[in-house]
């Protein structure tokens, strides 16, 4: 076959080609495998490190909105406090509420990133939450109970739910430790997810009685922009070569 003639057939199946390459690079893959590990301590304070610089970190450029969807924000907290990479207020007290998110049953939060730069989403490849509170009466309220879902670029009106624990995304009981941190992962080098435009928390009460209310600190988001995959970028330049050849030879 004569190689204008492959040209011919290549520019008939530019459209074709560049469907199949804006599904590939629009279109997020169903998420990994979530598992959910949990570490906890009693007796020092700020044991565990949070990030200053994570997707959902306030003031991040990856960042548009985190805002308080439904629910209430207990003890004069605030849903400023999961995002602002600091575990701890400047004087360092354990039971001092205001340095919390301590949100009543089914608080939902909506985290939405910026997109506009990078315009396919983000890749999520860990989340890691802290709950930190002094025991009272042999109690803390650093238990966790939430669920965590996202949207996708290519569909940000369907939430995509994250499934670990059995009871929630995150079910984990810590009547008796001052600190729990739990992470979210994949389990392997795959994301939770791709092409992630935002993320919703739904918060639950647990513990004991009295103390289901849980004192979160920090909540950190970690990923990376998502790019094409290889696949696609070679579509797309076929696309484009074809293109560019029908308009030097028409």
């Amino acid at each position: 076959m004569r190689k204008p003639e492959v040209l011919k057939i290549l520019f008939r199946a530019a459209p074709a080609v560049l469907a199949v390459a804006a599904l590939l690079c629009c279109t997020a893959p169903a998420s990994a495998d979530v598992m959910v590990s949990v570490n906890s301590q009693t007796g020092v304070q700020n044991t565990f490190a949070v990030s200053n610089s994570d997707l959902i970190e306030a003031g991040q450029p990856t960042l548009l909105s985190s805002v308080l969807t439904s629910g209430t924000e207990m003890f004069s907290s605030s849903v400023t406090k999961i995002n602002d990479g600091v575990a701890y207020g400047v004087d360092n007290n354990y039971y001092d509420t205001t340095t919390t998110l301590t949100p009543s049953n089914a608080t939902v939060v909506t985290v939405t990133l910026d997109t506009t730069t990078n315009t396919l989403g983000y890749d999520i490849d860990t989340i890691v939450s802290l709950t930190g509170n002094g025991l009272w009466n042999g109690f803390s309220r650093t238990s966790q109970k939430y669920d965590v879902s996202y949207s996708t670029v290519s569909d940000p009106s369907t939430w995509v739910y994250l499934s670990g624990d059995a009871g929630a995304t995150v079910d984990r009981l810590a009547d008796t430790a001052e600190e729990e941190q739990v992470i979210i992962s994949s389990g392997s080098a795959a994301p939770i997810a791709t092409g992630v435009k935002s993320l919703q928390f739904t918060f639950y009460d647990k513990g004991a009685s009295g103390y289901e209310q849980n004192e979160y600190r920090e909540i950190d988001v970690v990923g990376t922009a998502t790019v094409p995959e290889p696949s696609t970028i070679v579509l797309l330049a076929l696309a484009g070569l074809s293109l560019a050849w029908f308009k030097r030879n028409k």
